[in-house]
């Protein structure tokens, strides 16, 4: 096969044998393949390898034992076999012909590895379904079905949880890692913006109603606590822990296969005794009543129809007594049968007892299902709350906005009172109304009209008194709002001697809501003093209309035990009216109160999971004539900004007081928005983006920032997961490692709200070893060194130009930014000079002129 022409087709080929020679395409196309080489000799399955054009050249590869090289082409085409070699040919072809086989292989280990993967996600989606299919019949709740190709299983896991959890929508960033261990699982939660928290699994844990949860699960045994999770294995595997809808306990899910096995006490000690439990969020819409109560009210059916069954077995237990009291009067007493006394008087017992197990059960079924509800609401409130525009936040005080926050339980008790207790009682007592017309007709008629009567008083007072209530609920969160203030400020209010002014301003406020408060007490006890008083009336009105009926024979067929047994019917259902009644009050408190509300629930979140998140920021910014002011009358704040950051660079705005370097650090932040304009972060505009995921990657220093109350290691580390040799990396690189080691407890060192037992420069290196422990993309510090002294603010800026990041500083002191690339000057919300230290001092303009008045 030397110095020749030939002609190959695809069963015409040339099998390649490694010998010194060069192939050259003369005409048409060629295909190179590697053919398995079956058991008998012959050629078995084709690989196609590469394609050469007519003008290309290949060696003659060298086939081997296993797999035969061929070289094949289309009817017209026609190859050249010439000589070659030189040093090292025959290695160099041997070793090259090794690499396309060794390649063809892994090509075919990913080819069994992705089918056997893409065969579990279809069995699994296939049991699903069938499970779904069988949840229509038995009315369990649809298992998540959403697997997609390359999830790995902390992902499927963390979609179970998603899935059981309000049906929350959860997707993994293409091409992210996410690990089996705790980081990978916070890593997807800020993700997705979902909330998780931490819970211990103690003892039993699995017996009890704890919720949904994710854990870890080891394959070969019992957990070994001192090894944790950090030397995690292949045997160690995330599971899904769901709660058992048919009895206590839990089923664990494993996302290998989708299997499902009871959770008991062999299998519960390989279970990782740290779980983590996922928050129900209320979505991105504006909220009403309605939504927030189909909010609560879809976790807690199942307690709904145990309620509502128990309601039921109280009512029909309530029927016997108006029976064996007629029953009693118009026979046993006339009769002296004293035997069936006793038997009556033990069923009266029974019976008084099977209401009184009823209504224990009715209260702690009550009881749990108010637990549940506050517990869901009350971190879903939370959670919008972190996720509402900060602007939002300039609207009211800290006291004020706690008071609106808190009304939602509030609201939230108050239809829980009125919908399954008042409402719940109203519909059964239809079944004593209807009683009652059995016993006696007559009465019955007039009873129905004597209840409408604490209704119409209520709905007056109802009407009387709602402006006051109103008044009311605004005074209170005002008077709120004013103590927090206050308690804030006790120290400027003592050293300004201001106690009897602050005094005074509250004593106001307070002597204002006062009066409203007695006033409407004061109708409120005449309201219950009647409605106390109503039932006796309303008795003493049929004992006279019955006694009046048999004087005057106007009654016929009336018995005595007849007339004792309306009462009681009559009793039951009157209650039920009067709980009406008083349910008119609760809903006029529930007006005002929903009100309050409103600015919460009409406030759409600036975190909105519809928007990308940005997955990786490499610190590249550019801001395009940008105009922005505070209100639509007020005069611009920023007036066309204009500039191009690139990474890595260490970029310094300056200028006076009130030149609008901070509102522009804001807009960088996504504080506020544009009048006009854009900010691109990495050719990405910040308004299309999940601003959560952008800030994550940046780190911040604000000119007011503090630190809140907790130990130093909590106040560096916060939210990250990272652990405590990263906190002290990122002490040491802004020289806060000393202080902290001569402290008591050294990193544990507890600190109050505010870090007022730190000094300044302390206080400052704290807050900037925050803002570095997670290596972020883009640095933005606003005053940050302003209180370290000339040492410490080198050794911070050095280990800060060692961070190679993009660095945007807003300075006062020029002397911290003699070393950036590009300074720009601001002066009356407008960019006037461009430039690098030594350019702006040799232009002679603005910045020179601030750099003479510092001395610089």
């Amino acid at each position: 096969m030397e110095n020749k022409t030939y002609k190959i087709d695809n069963t015409n080929y040339l099998t390649l044998d490694g010998t010194e020679n060069t192939i050259k395409i003369l005409k048409g196309k060629a295909y190179l393949f590697v053919a398995d080489i079956l058991e008998d000799g012959r050629t078995g399955a084709r690989h196609e390898v590469a394609a050469y054009n007519e003008g290309d050249s290949l060696p003659n590869f060298k086939s081997t034992e296993k797999y035969k090289l061929i070289l094949a082409g289309t009817n017209e085409t026609q190859v050249k076999v010439s000589s070659a070699g030189g040093a090292n040919w025959k290695e160099e072809v041997e070793k090259e012909s090794q690499r396309i086989i060794q390649q063809l292989e892994a090509d075919e280990e990913d080819y069994k590895i992705r089918s056997v993967r893409q065969q579990k996600l279809s069995d699994q989606a296939f049991s699903m379904a069938l499970e779904n299919i069988a949840s229509v019949v038995k009315r369990k709740q649809l298992i998540s079905s959403a697997y997609e190709e390359g999830d790995s299983d902390i992902v499927r896991v963390f979609k179970i949880i998603a899935n059981k959890t309000g049906g929350l929508k959860v997707r993994a960033v293409p091409g992210k890692e996410y690990k089996t261990s705790k980081a990978g699982l916070q890593q997807i939660a800020k993700d997705n913006n979902v909330r998780v928290r931490e819970v211990v699994l103690r003892d039993n844990w699995y017996r009890e109603d704890n919720g949904h949860l994710i854990a870890f699960y080891n394959k070969e045994g019992e957990f070994d606590l001192k090894k944790g999770l950090s030397d995690s294995s292949e045997n160690i595997i995330p599971v899904a822990l769901i709660k058992n809808t048919e009895r206590t306990g839990y089923m664990m899910v494993s996302p290998e296969d989708g299997s499902k096995v009871p959770v008991t006490k062999d299998n519960a000690a390989q279970i990782y005794p740290m779980a983590f439990m996922m928050y129900r969020s209320m979505g991105e819409e504006k909220l009403s009543i309605k939504s927030i109560c189909k909010f609560v009210f879809i976790d807690i059916k199942a307690d709904i129809l145990r309620f509502i069954l128990i309601g039921i077995l109280c009512t029909l237990i309530g029927l016997i007594s108006p029976i064996i009291t007629r029953n009693f009067i118009d026979n046993v007493i006339p009769e002296a049968a004293r035997n069936q006394a006793i038997q009556i008087c033990i069923l009266v017992f029974f019976c008084n007892i099977s209401s009184m197990v009823g209504s224990i059960a009715k209260y702690f079924a009550n009881i749990r299902m108010e637990t549940k509800a506050d517990a869901d609401l009350e971190a879903s409130i939370m959670d919008r709350l972190l996720k509402l525009p900060v602007d939002f936040f300039k609207k009211f005080t800290a006291g004020d906005l706690a008071a609106r926050t808190m009304t939602i339980p509030q609201i939230r008790s108050q239809v829980f009172n009125i919908i399954l207790t008042t409402f719940m009682n109203f519909i059964f007592s239809f079944v004593y109304l209807i009683q009652a017309f059995r016993f006696c007709p007559y009465f019955a008629k007039r009873g129905m009209f004597l209840c409408l009567i604490p209704i119409a008083v209520s709905s007056i007072v109802c009407f009387i008194t709602y402006r006051w209530e109103k008044l009311l609920v605004e005074a209170q969160g005002k008077i709120q709002g004013m103590l927090l203030q206050f308690i804030c400020a006790i120290e400027k209010i003592t050293n300004t001697h201001s106690e009897k002014r602050v005094f005074g301003q509250w004593s106001s406020e307070y002597i204002r809501q006062t009066k409203m408060s007695y006033t409407l007490g004061l109708i409120g006890i005449v309201s219950s003093l009647l409605n106390t008083i109503y039932p006796t009336a309303v008795s003493i009105v049929f004992y006279y209309l019955y006694g009046r009926g048999v004087r005057l024979h106007t009654i016929q067929g009336l018995t005595t035990g007849s007339f004792m047994a309306f009462l009681n019917a009559f009793g039951s259902y009157q209650s039920a009216i009067l709980g009406v009644a008083g349910a008119l009050l609760g809903i006029r408190n529930i007006i005002p109160l929903s009100k309050r509300i409103k600015p919460i629930t009409e406030a759409i979140p600036e975190i909105e999971e519809s928007k990308p998140p940005v997955d990786s920021l490499k610190g590249n910014i550019e801001i395009s004539h940008l105009n922005f002011r505070y209100e639509p009358d007020s005069p611009l704040v920023l007036k066309d900004i204009n500039m191009s950051i690139k990474k890595g660079e260490f970029i310094a705005v300056v200028g006076t007081s009130g030149a609008g370097k901070s509102t522009l650090m804001r807009m960088l932040l996504g504080f506020e928005k544009a009048e006009s304009g854009t900010i691109f972060y990495d050719d990405m505009d910040m308004s299309t983006v999940d601003i959560g995921s952008l800030r994550r990657q940046m780190g911040v220093v604000l000119q007011n920032d503090t630190v809140m109350q907790g130990t130093i290691l909590q106040n560096i580390v916060g939210s990250t997961g990272l652990k405590e040799e990263d906190a002290w990396i990122a002490a040491r690189k802004v020289s806060f490692d000393k202080d902290i080691r001569e402290m008591p407890m050294g990193m544990f060192t507890m600190i109050p709200a505010g870090g007022a037992t730190l000094s300044g420069g302390q206080l400052q290196r704290l807050i900037i070893a925050r803002a570095i422990i997670r290596n972020p993309s883009l640095l933005i510090f606003d005053e940050a060194t302003s209180a370290l002294d000339n040492l410490t603010q080198l050794t911070v800026r050095k280990s800060l130009d060692e961070l190679n990041v993009t660095r945007i500083i807003i300075a006062h002191r020029l002397s911290t930014i003699i070393n950036a690339d590009k300074i720009y000057v601001m002066k009356d919300g407008e960019v006037i000079e461009t430039g690098n230290y030594e350019e702006l001092m040799a232009q002679n303009g603005y910045f020179a002129e601030l750099a003479r008045r510092q001395n610089v």
